[in-house]
């Protein structure tokens, strides 16, 4: 049985092709809760490495499922730690409690340290018990935890700050795991609620020292599926092993998209039931063959007899190109300007792009406000125009 699906033609070199033995060069994508397709920013690390031990950049791009990490798409990359669970994280560089110097040499507060070891405890044990439930077969690589940055060794303040964010940051991973262990043992077709879980009922019942941890938990958003959590989502390809537990991905708000190149692909799974009707494939396909200008076009199941075009953001603007002559070498990149060689104006935005998303992610609150505040006051300036700036 077909449900209405989001249906994406990707065509040749716009897209990354997985490395799963998928050798289409045009890509089918579909989706049952994403209404567009991925932008031409997100498809930039579909395939690039993860870090080993993965990082929490890894917890800031889409990828395609990872058998290793199958809880990546539950990241969420906008998270501001500012529920009270979260609270001990709610840092920047200048706002660390640091104590010293003594003999040059500084510290990070006692009182911030044991926060973070305790919440990283309660984290790591409910990881452990909600995993012995799962009972799955597969075994999931380690992430380097926030311990052992060794907070409680002596450094120099610049060193210290450095790495007591990069403590910080080894949370996420950690967060996204133990919100994925918690949809996946949720039943299809209940709303979610941790508190009337059975497995938390029963641990609250067996140690009710833990209630109000629980409670904290219940309003965090490690344990909040909705849309506006801002999850990262992940890209299926059909090796993926844990396949039977999309339906909770879904049901989680987890955008998800399937490269879907064959029929057959997913048929003997439970992602059976997102097979897109043929006549929505071959539209799409036609779609993205007469718009030649076109990254990737769609069709939507509600908007078959009116389909629209997505451009990606990476387009270039059209230019001759009939006496153009590859350069032997690169060009240098204009003193300042902070472009690489070799890389493009579009590789450049996006880069630029990463960096702002990732320093964005670490800011206060106050910091925030601070940023916003001074892009609302510069917009009000007027550019210069015909009769000078006003």
């Amino acid at each position: 049985m077909s449900r209405d699906m989001h249906v994406f033609w990707l065509v040749e070199n716009t897209v990354v092709v997985p490395t799963t033995g998928l050798t289409n060069k045009d890509q089918i994508y579909v989706s049952p809760n994403v209404p567009t397709a991925p932008n031409a920013h997100q498809l930039l690390h579909l395939n690039a490495p993860y870090s080993d031990p993965i990082s929490p950049f890894d917890c800031h791009t889409l990828r395609f499922s990872s058998n290793a990490h199958p809880f990546l798409g539950f990241s969420i990359p906008d998270l501001t730690f500012s529920c009270k669970l979260l609270e001990p994280l709610k840092h920047t560089a200048n706002s660390l409690p640091i104590i010293g110097p003594d003999r040059g040499l500084y510290k990070l507060h006692t009182s911030l340290i044991k926060q973070w070891a305790e919440l990283e405890q309660n984290l790591v044990m409910i990881n452990h018990a909600l995993m012995n439930k799962l009972k799955v077969p597969y075994v999931i690589s380690p992430f380097k935890l926030p311990s052992k940055y060794r907070l409680d060794v002596p450094r120099s303040q610049l060193k210290l700050r450095e790495v007591a964010l990069e403590a910080r940051d080894a949370f996420r991973p950690l967060i996204a795991k133990t919100s994925w262990l918690i949809a996946m043992l949720h039943p299809i077709g209940k709303p979610f609620d941790l508190l009337q879980e059975d497995w938390c009922l029963r641990m609250m019942g067996e140690q009710p020292s833990t209630v109000q941890w629980f409670h904290e938990l219940a309003d965090s958003p490690i344990a909040t599926f909705t849309r506006q959590v801002g999850r990262i989502g992940v890209v299926v390809t059909p090796d993926f092993k844990y396949l039977k537990f999309i339906p909770s991905f879904i049901q989680a708000n987890v955008p998800i998209w399937f490269v879907w190149n064959h029929p057959q692909h997913y048929a003997t799974t439970p992602c059976g039931i997102y097979l897109p009707r043929a006549d929505l494939v071959e539209s799409a396909k036609k779609r993205a063959q007469r718009d030649t200008s076109s990254a990737t076009t769609f069709v939507n199941a509600n908007q078959a007899q009116n389909t629209t075009s997505a451009r990606a953001s990476m387009e270039a603007p059209p230019h001759d190109t009939s006496s153009a002559a590859p350069l032997a070498e690169a060009p240098e990149p204009k003193p300042g300007s902070r472009q690489k060689k070799g890389e493009s104006v579009f590789q450049f935005i996006t880069r630029y792009e990463e960096e702002n998303k990732l320093k964005a992610a670490r800011e206060s609150i106050q910091e925030r406000e601070a940023r916003l505040a001074r892009e609302e006051a510069q917009s009000s300036f007027p550019l210069p125009g015909k009769k000078g700036p006003k």
